[in-house]
């Protein structure tokens, strides 16, 4: 089992990912894509977390595709999937990690507000 640190503070966002802050319009605002992942029919947001201890790989979880600024060039990022582990002392339904290796993982809590497509 390892430790990690996770330290990522997000905004519960619509489960695409995206949303456009700013008061301007289209000319002043900034988007940002959230930290979005499913995993066996749930939605889990990035979320602000002090130590907690990494578990065995459950799977494979996916982070949707993220066009942060509609309307330019730029197609945005991917879809791309990650490898999905138990937080020790969590079920599964209510968060998971997630990351391209157990030393490098992010935590994430299901959000019952985000409807999947």
């Amino acid at each position: 089992m390892r430790a990690a640190r996770g330290v990522l503070t997000m905004l519960l966002l619509p489960v695409m990912g995206c949303t456009v802050a700013g008061g301007g319009g289209e000319a002043e605002a900034e988007a940002s894509c959230a930290y979005v992942v499913t995993y066996r029919g749930h939605a889990y947001v990035g979320a602000e977390h002090g130590d907690f201890e990494v578990g065995e790989r459950i799977g494979t979880a996916a982070k949707p595709p993220c066009d942060d600024t509609p309307g330019d060039d730029d197609p945005g990022t991917p879809p791309t999937t990650l490898n999905a582990y138990r937080v020790v002392g969590w079920d599964t339904a209510e968060a998971i990690a997630v990351g391209s290796s157990a030393d490098d993982v992010v935590f994430t809590r299901v959000d019952p507000d985000l409807e999947l497509p």
